[in-house]
């Protein structure tokens, strides 16, 4: 399985004066960004690792047994480094790494400063449904200021393959047209999202 199983994506109650970055791995390691106001970066900030159970692979790998405890369970660990301090309108840089592997360097504004116009998208029902996979493509190209996303992400919550793509050559093609975080990358690592 490979080590990055999500890009960066990016939530904040504060998206102002401060961001989270969070990604998912499929292993624990150091875990940590790179960050600046230029793609130069030069700051480092350690991230916080949580471990998330409750996602589960198929038997024979590529068909799922009707009940999750009849599935390969598989643990996973999203982490967390928050910025803070920054300035409204701000462009920032940053890069994951995870021990020695890295994502690509990804930028994002701060929101803008209070009465400043600016433009959101709202989500919600995607069911890893391959027409809410174009749906988000093009919301991405419109490049909104931030994304309310209501939930119900995936199908079945506990079917990994819905959420990521492992890199196994056994994942079937339906299921790689389904990954959230795939489908989601176009607007996730460049807008801050706000979870209800």
């Amino acid at each position: 399985m490979k080590t990055f199983l999500s890009e960066p994506y990016l939530l904040s109650l504060n998206p102002d004066t401060e961001m989270n970055i969070l990604w998912v791995q499929s292993v624990k390691t150091s875990g940590y960004i790179e960050y600046g106001k230029d793609d130069t970066l030069g700051n480092f900030l350690n991230a916080q690792c949580y471990e998330i159970k409750g996602l589960y692979l198929p038997p024979d790998g590529r068909k799922y047994a009707d009940k999750p405890e009849e599935n390969i369970p598989v643990t996973v660990y999203q982490y967390i480094a928050k910025i803070e301090k920054l300035t409204p309108g701000q462009k920032i840089y940053y890069k994951c790494f995870a021990g020695e592997e890295s994502t690509k360097t990804y930028f994002f504004h701060t929101a803008p400063q209070k009465g400043e116009d600016y433009t959101f998208a709202q989500i919600s029902d995607l069911q890893s449904l391959p027409d809410c996979n174009e749906t988000l493509y093009q919301i991405g190209s419109f490049h909104p200021d931030f994304l309310l996303f209501s939930g119900d992400a995936t199908y079945v919550s506990w079917h990994l393959y819905q959420w990521f793509d492992t890199g196994e050559e056994n994942q079937s093609d339906e299921d790689r047209k389904k990954h959230f975080f795939h489908a989601c990358n176009r607007i996730l690592c460049r807008q801050s999202t706000h979870a209800v």
